[in-house]
């Protein structure tokens, strides 16, 4: 899978790109993904997919991030720690 969201916002050592869909019948959802070079030498790249809208987003965000994950690691790069956030019900 290959990403290609508009890029909405870029400076130096940030990204942030916007996903609009149509999904379960709700028209015009946003959801932004951020992608923040930290400066170093570790060449660390953190990275987050949020809704704006909603507290419940059919697990949306996470697949994405999953999937843009394993591309990248497909192209070599390598991931550090994982953040397993619960779900808070």
């Amino acid at each position: 899978m290959i990403f290609y969201p508009p890029l909405v916002r870029s400076e130096y050592n940030y990204l942030k790109h916007e996903y609009k869909y149509v999904k379960y019948h709700i028209v015009g959802l946003v959801d932004d993904v951020e992608f923040w070079f930290r400066p170093g030498k570790d060449s660390i790249v953190e990275y987050r997919s949020a809704s704006r809208f909603g507290d419940y987003d059919f697990e949306v965000n996470r697949k994405r991030i999953k999937a843009l994950r394993l591309e990248l690691e497909k192209r070599g790069w390598v991931s550090q720690d994982t953040m397993q956030i619960p779900y808070q019900i």
